[in-house]
């Protein structure tokens, strides 16, 4: 089960980057998911990097958190798209030179 808590935070983080920008939505989307996988979630945040509102920053200046508790054990885990969107350039730059 721990897995999907990441696989939950890429997947928000992969729909922010795609210009969804309904951030209220997406944290709820992304609580409801992960109690439909077995977990007790605290939060789903997307916020920037310095903690503050999402509102009128780039993707690349955010990140995804949350906390949620499986049983007596509390996870807690985030996805910076800075770090995200640059996995997918380096990415992209390595398969375009092997074409």
């Amino acid at each position: 089960q721990a897995p999907m808590l990441r696989q939950t935070l890429l997947e928000t983080a992969e729909t922010v980057i795609a210009g969804e920008r309904d951030f209220a939505r997406l944290e709820q989307a992304g609580m409801l998911k992960l109690r439909g996988c077995g977990f007790t979630p605290e939060y789903v945040s997307i916020l920037a990097r310095d903690l503050g509102r999402p509102e009128q920053r780039e993707p690349s200046e955010l990140i995804v958190l949350a906390s949620v508790w499986l049983g007596k054990a509390r996870l807690l885990d985030n996805v910076s798209l800075r770090d995200l969107l640059h996995d997918v350039s380096a990415n992209l730059a390595e398969r375009i030179g092997s074409l």
